[in-house]
């Protein structure tokens, strides 16, 4: 089913988790995660994009936790407040992204979580999946998935993130500042815009460039993909000129069990700019997921 309507965004929130926890990975990272809410049989875990952060979802925690879900956020390694080692293996192995992602999964204890990735993000649900299958999982919310084996699945924008990792430093912050706007239709009020560009600042070059991998087109991912009976819903601004929205309507396509759901208001980050649309849809998939709708 595919659904193309438009809201109205909510205010941004600024909660206090109720626990920051330390992840230790299997290759000894250190990662910074937070638990939103009380246990549940409804959990979420959020997984981030290219130089952000686990404050990206900030208004996704009360709407979700007010609806009695438990949330999971993280920094994946190389970001926010987790571990930033300059050695370029951490960084282009998808078994070490899967292997942290299933060390938070565990450490905070949860039971079936439906995993939402967003862009880059959602390579890191595909790690997982390849991995670990997905039979301790309830579901997946693709957002703006940076998966596929086509470059015309890829914007203009794109380009805006090459530019971020450029050597030169002078270049690399204007890059940065650009990619960062490319990723909304309108930018963000100024306070939120100046938080987001410290955050996607804070990722250090060289570990930019070693986030180079190319697991897109590998043909055990796209084997999964046709075979993923997880129930699916895949999210996407029809203005995402960092990935075109024909990449959703292409994986929509591959995923037996996928609802593509596209928002008119939106760039690459409908979970923000239409985030009361975003978040009722995403608590509607809850418990479609887990079968009690």
């Amino acid at each position: 089913m595919t659904i193309e309507l438009s809201s109205v965004s909510e205010t941004a929130m600024n909660s206090a988790a109720n626990q920051s926890i330390k992840v230790m990975t299997p290759d000894g990272l250190s990662i910074s995660a937070q638990v939103w809410g009380e246990d549940s049989r409804y959990e979420l875990v959020f997984i981030h994009g290219m130089l952000q952060c686990q404050l990206s979802w900030s208004r996704q925690i009360q709407h979700l936790t007010a609806r009695n879900i438990k949330l999971t956020t993280y920094d994946f390694r190389g970001h926010g407040a987790s571990d930033k080692p300059l050695d370029p293996s951490l960084y282009n192995d998808p078994g070490r992204f899967a292997d942290e992602l299933n060390a938070v999964i565990e450490t905070v204890g949860l039971k079936r979580p439906i995993l939402v990735g967003w862009s880059f993000g959602t390579r890191i649900v595909a790690d997982y999946v390849l991995k670990y299958g997905g039979a301790k999982l309830a579901g997946i919310n693709f957002v703006a998935p940076a998966i596929s084996p086509d470059p015309d699945h890829f914007g203009p924008s794109i380009k805006k993130l090459a530019e971020a990792r450029d050597e030169d430093f002078a270049k690399s912050i204007l890059g940065t500042r650009a990619f960062l706007r490319a990723c909304f239709l309108r930018e963000p009020a100024r306070d939120e815009f100046e938080t987001m560009l410290v955050y996607n600042a804070s990722v250090p070059l060289p570990v930019r460039r070693w986030f180079g991998r190319a697991t897109s087109d590998s043909e055990a991912l796209q084997s999964m993909l046709r075979s993923l009976t997880l129930p699916t819903l895949i999210s996407h601004g029809l203005e995402d000129t960092v990935i075109r929205p024909e990449l959703s309507r292409w994986l929509g396509t591959i995923l037996p069990a996928a609802q593509t759901s596209f928002y008119q208001n939106s760039g690459h980050a409908p979970f923000f700019e239409e985030a009361e649309r975003f978040n009722s849809e995403l608590a509607a998939f809850v418990l479609r997921a887990n079968g009690d709708a």
